[in-house]
C-alpha cells in the first residue's frame, strides 16, 4: 500500500464510520504473450480476472460490519465495489466502503475514529497530520456539511489519506490540501443547495 484515501462520517447513532475508500493496486510484472495473442488483449483479460477477484474480496470485507444504519452505509452489502484502471500506468484502483484486506480495515478504522474524535484542529474544520510507524501516518481534513434533517442542522465528515511513508505524505501536503479543499467546497455547495430546496418545500 502506497496510500489509501477514505471518506469518513460521524454517524449520530453509531459514531465514526468509514463511508468509502479507494486503494491503489499496482500491476504485477507483465508475462510474455501467448502465440497469436496481442499484449493488449492479454492485459485486458488479466484486469478482468483480477477485478472479479478484488471485488469479491471487497464484498467479503464489507459484510464484516453489520451495525450500520442507512446514514453510515454508502453501498448495499451485496455491492461488489468498483475497479478502475489508469491506462497510462496500469495501476488499478479498488473502491468500496471498506478496504479489502483485514489489516487495512483496522488501520483505516483507527484513522477514521481519530480524525473525527480527538485529532482535530481549532474550530474542528481543517487539515491535520498524525500517526505512527505501527498504524500508519494520516493526512486528515475535517469539515461540516449542512443538513436540515440532522442534529444541529449539519453533519461532520473527514477525508483521510493513510500511508506508511511519513515523508511521502508530508511532501504531498500542498497537493492534497489544494485538491481536497476543492472537493470539500463542491460537496458543501451542493449540500447547501439541497438544504435550501428542502426548506422551501417544507416551510
Amino acid at each position: 500500500m502506497n496510500a489509501l484515501v477514505a471518506l469518513c462520517h460521524f454517524c449520530e447513532l453509531h459514531g465514526p464510520r468509514t463511508l468509502f475508500c479507494t486503494e491503489a493496486l499496482h500491476p504485477p510484472s507483465p508475462s510474455p504473450p501467448q502465440p497469436g495473442q496481442s499484449i493488449s488483449g492479454e492485459r485486458e483479460r488479466d484486469v478482468d480476472r483480477e477485478g472479479e477477484g478484488l471485488t469479491m474480496r471487497a464484498h467479503s470485507s464489507a459484510t464484516q460490519r453489520a451495525d450500520m444504519c442507512e446514514g453510515c452505509r454508502s453501498l448495499p452489502a451485496s455491492h461488489p465495489g468498483f475497479v478502475s484502471v489508469d491506462n497510462e500506468t496500469g495501476i488499478r484502483f479498488l473502491s468500496h466502503q471498506h478496504p479489502r484486506q483485514p489489516q487495512l480495515f483496522s488501520v483505516v478504522r483507527q484513522a477514521c475514529v481519530r480524525s473525527l474524535s480527538c485529532e482535530v484542529c481549532p474550530g474542528r474544520e481543517g487539515p491535520i497530520f498524525f500517526g505512527d510507524e505501527q498504524h500508519g501516518f494520516v493526512f486528515s481534513h475535517t469539515f461540516f456539511i449542512k443538513d436540515s434533517l440532522a442534529r444541529g442542522f449539519q453533519r461532520w465528515y473527514s477525508i483521510v489519506m493513510v500511508a506508511m511513508d511519513r515523508i511521502y505524505l508530508i511532501n504531498s501536503w500542498p497537493f492534497l490540501l489544494r485538491h481536497l479543499r476543492l472537493t470539500i467546497q463542491s460537496l458543501q455547495s451542493t449540500a447547501l443547495k439541497a438544504s435550501h430546496q428542502i426548506s422551501a418545500t417544507h416551510p
